[in-house]
């Protein structure tokens, strides 16, 4: 019942992060949406003319597949994120949760004008962790540390990521 209750608490931690960072994620969301829109509409402008240049028609129903698929990636990362699953250990690696984490960390860093750094050591070691627990950590310790640098000037915030593997640990900082 304990363990229950410890998934359902980190379940609404995750969530309750996703909802800080809605604005953000709505932002994101809505980029390949619009840019989507744009090329239907210029499309079907194509069509109207009745000549039509099919190699243009083509390039802008191709983009209109690859923004759609960046719309849905960005969804897809926040399911992961969000979903709720049993909490379990498994050997994993500690620089592809870093980088699905950045990848939602970077919509908030991107909406506060905060660049991000990483220096991910090549070939760590697996670790023993909670895949999701881990992701939930360290999405939060970025987003600290891009609120805290929200006084900065927009110059000066630079968020830094760091792998690396010594003494037989390994260590992101």
């Amino acid at each position: 019942e304990s363990r229950e209750t410890r998934e359902r608490l980190a379940h609404v931690g995750r969530v309750t992060t996703l909802g800080e960072m809605a604005a953000a994620i709505a932002h994101e969301i809505n980029q390949p949406l619009t840019a989507i829109s744009a090329y239907a509409q210029a499309c079907n402008r194509l069509l109207g003319q009745g000549n039509v240049d099919m190699a243009l028609l083509q390039e802008s129903l191709q983009a209109i597949a690859a923004q759609a698929l960046r719309a849905g990636d960005v969804v897809k990362r926040i399911r992961g994120f969000v979903g709720n699953r049993a909490a379990g250990r498994s050997t994993v690696d500690l620089n592809e949760i870093l980088a699905s984490v950045l990848e939602l960390a970077a919509i908030d860093a991107r909406s506060n004008h905060v660049e991000i750094v990483t220096e991910l050591a090549p070939a760590l070691p697996p670790v023993l962790a909670d895949r999701v627990q881990i992701q939930q950590v360290c999405l939060n310790l970025m987003r600290n540390a891009i609120d805290a640098m929200l006084d900065l000037p927009d110059a000066a915030r630079r968020l830094e990521i760091r792998t690396h593997h010594a003494g037989g640990c390994v260590e992101a900082a």
